[in-house]
């Protein structure tokens, strides 16, 4: 539940931030998805294959989301 609490002020937060505050908050989104799932899995807190879907998912996920920033125009 923290998780999906911590993820919702991010994607909150990132609607305010400027363009360059932008890319750090997101990142810590999608690292925190990456470390937290497997250690819920182990925990038996959400399904188990999370454990191994995750990483891959959120790794994937990153690096679509900073290719599209890279892409986008430097102008706020």
């Amino acid at each position: 539940m923290m998780t999906m609490l911590w993820l919702f002020t991010l994607a909150c937060l990132a609607l305010l931030l400027r363009r360059q505050s932008l890319l750090p908050a997101l990142v810590a989104g999608f690292a925190s998805v990456t470390l937290l799932d497997p250690v819920a899995a182990r925990h038996d807190e959400v399904p188990g294959f999370f454990a191994r879907l995750r990483p891959p998912q959120m790794s994937i996920a990153l690096v679509s989301f900073m290719l599209l920033f890279l892409a986008s125009p430097l102008s706020d």
